[in-house]
C-alpha cells in the first residue's frame, strides 16, 4: 500500500515543477485546475459538488525523540456536497470519507502533540454525513447527523495552514482531554449556530461520545449504533467577529464547515475572530491508564487578529496576522493535559512577487496532570511539553501546494526520557 501513495506523490512533485512558475494561486489554466472545475462544476444542474483533496506528509527527526526514522503519512478526503437538493430552500447534505496510510513519526519520538495532522491510520473510513438547514436570511443554521466536533468548533483560520496535528485544525489537548472528535472519527450529534447580531454568533452542539471513536480501525467509521455505555458531549461557544464577513454574509465556496484558512474581511476594517467555549463529558476518553473515572469538562478561548492588509478586505490578498489561544481542564483523573496555549503569527504574501505565499512561526506548550504521570510511573514535577514551528507554503496554482515545515519538540512525552527531537517536514497539498 506505501507504494501507491508514493506513486501519486511523485506525480504531484512532477506537476508541481512543471508549474512552479506562478505565483497568483488563481493565474494558470492547468491540468489541476481543469480537473478541480470538473469536480465542482459537472454537476451543477442538480447542485452536487464533488471533492477530493490529497495531504501528504514527508517527515523524519535526524535529532532527538526515542530513535531516528522517517515517515510518510497520507490523508486523502472525498466526498460530495449537494446544497438545496431537490428544491429544499435553505438545505444541504454533506458525505465525505477519508482514506489514510502511512506511519505515525510521533509513535517514534514519543511525543504528545503530533508531528502530522496527516496522519489517520492505514484505513479507509466513512468520515461525515449530515444535513444543514439554514433559515431567517442564514442566521439560523442547524446540524443533524454524523459530525465531527472539530469541524465547529475550537478552530481558527490560520490553524489550518499548519502541518503539526498539534494544532491543526483544534488544539490537541481538547482531543486528549474529552471525546472531541477530529480529522480521524465522527459521532451522531446535533447541533445549531445563531448569530443574535452583527459580528456575533452562538454556537452549542451534543454528540455521542463513545470510548472507541478515537480509533477509525476497527469499525471504519461504519458503526453507527448507539451503544449501552454510549455518553453525551456537549459543546458550546461564544464568538466575536470584528470587522469580518465571515458570519455575515452568505459563504458562497462549496463547504459547509469553517476550516478556511482565510480571516475575511468586510472593508470597514482589520477583521478578526474571537471566541470562548466550554465542554462536558459524561463518558470520559480512555486515553491513559486510570483514565477513567470522572466526568470531563474543561475550556478554551481562542483568538486571530489582522494587523495588516495590502488591500482591505480582500482576505486573498497579502497580510499579517496574528493568532494564539489556551485551554484549560481542571487536573481531575482523567485529565491528561491540564492546561495548553500557544501563540504564532501567519503571513501571506511575504514575497512581493509571490502574494499567494504563506509563511507561519509559532510555539505550543502544555503541560501534564498528576494522575496522568502517576499512571505511566512518573512524576508530575516539570512536566510538560513544547513545540516550537515554522513553515512556509509555496502556492503553486490554487490547487496545489509545497510546505516545508521544522518542528522543534522540548521534552517529547513531558518528562525528559528522550532527547529534544528536531523534525524536518515537506507537506504536499492538492485541493480539487
Amino acid at each position: 500500500m506505501a507504494k501507491r501513495p508514493r506513486l501519486i506523490v511523485a506525480i504531484l512533485v512532477l506537476l508541481g515543477c512543471a508549474l512552479c512558475h506562478a505565483a497568483e494561486p488563481e493565474a494558470p489554466d492547468t491540468i489541476l485546475s481543469r480537473i478541480s472545475s470538473l469536480c465542482h462544476n459537472a454537476a451543477k444542474p442538480v447542485g452536487i459538488e464533488f471533492f477530493i483533496d490529497y495531504y501528504g506528509v514527508f517527515q523524519g527527526n535526524p535529532v532527538g525523540g526515542q530513535s531516528q526514522d522517517f515517515a510518510y503519512s497520507q490523508y486523502l478526503p472525498f466526498g460530495f456536497e449537494w446544497k438545496e437538493p431537490l428544491g429544499w430552500r435553505g438545505g444541504g447534505v454533506r458525505v465525505s470519507a477519508v482514506s489514510g496510510a502511512g506511519r505515525d513519526l510521533s509513535a517514534t519520538i514519543g511525543n504528545a502533540f503530533e508531528v502530522s495532522q496527516a496522519w489517520s491510520d492505514n484505513t479507509l473510513f466513512l468520515y461525515e454525513a449530515y444535513l444543514v438547514q439554514k433559515a431567517f436570511n442564514d442566521r439560523l443554521e442547524v446540524v443533524v447527523g454524523r459530525v465531527s466536533s472539530a469541524e465547529f468548533f475550537a478552530g481558527l483560520p490560520a490553524l489550518n495552514l499548519l502541518v503539526t496535528g498539534g494544532l491543526n485544525s483544534v488544539p490537541s489537548a481538547l482531543k486528549l482531554n474529552s471525546p472531541f472528535t477530529g480529522d480521524r472519527s465522527a459521532s451522531w450529534a446535533a447541533g445549531a449556530r445563531w448569530l443574535p447580531a452583527e459580528e456575533t454568533y452562538i454556537m452549542a452542539g451534543l454528540f455521542q461520545a463513545r470510548a472507541d471513536l478515537g480509533e477509525t480501525g476497527p469499525y471504519h467509521g461504519l458503526d453507527l449504533a448507539f451503544g449501552p455505555d454510549d455518553g453525551g458531549f456537549a459543546v458550546a461557544e461564544i464568538g466575536w467577529t470584528p470587522n469580518s464577513a465571515r458570519f455575515t454574509a452568505v459563504q458562497e465556496d462549496r463547504r459547509f464547515t469553517r476550516n478556511s484558512t482565510e480571516l475575511p474581511g468586510d472593508g470597514g476594517g482589520l477583521p478578526g475572530i474571537y471566541k470562548v467555549g466550554a465542554y462536558f463529558a459524561n463518558q470520559a476518553r480512555n486515553s491513559y491508564p486510570g483514565g477513567w473515572g470522572s466526568d470531563p469538562f474543561g475550556f478554551y478561548l481562542l483568538g486571530q487578529q489582522a494587523l495588516w492588509e495590502k488591500t482591505r478586505g480582500k482576505p486573498t490578498g497579502p497580510h499579517l496576522s496574528v493568532f494564539g489561544g489556551a485551554t484549560w481542564s481542571p487536573p481531575t483523573g482523567v485529565t491528561e493535559v491540564p492546561w495548553s496555549g500557544f501563540l504564532g503569527t501567519a503571513w501571506q504574501g511575504p514575497l512581493p512577487a509571490r502574494p499567494a505565499d504563506h509563511l507561519y512561526v509559532l510555539g505550543q506548550i502544555g503541560n501534564f496532570s498528576g494522575p496522568y504521570a502517576d499512571s505511566v510511573g512518573q512524576s508530575p514535577a516539570g512536566a510538560f511539553e513544547s513545540v516550537l514551528n515554522a513553515g512556509y507554503i509555496f502556492k503553486i496554482t490554487k490547487e496545489l501546494s509545497v510546505q516545508p515545515d521544522i518542528q522543534y519538540i522540548v521534552r517529547p512525552g513531558g518528562f525528559g526520557e528522550s532527547g529534544n527531537a528536531l523534525v524536518l517536514g515537506l507537506q504536499i497539498t492538492v485541493e480539487l
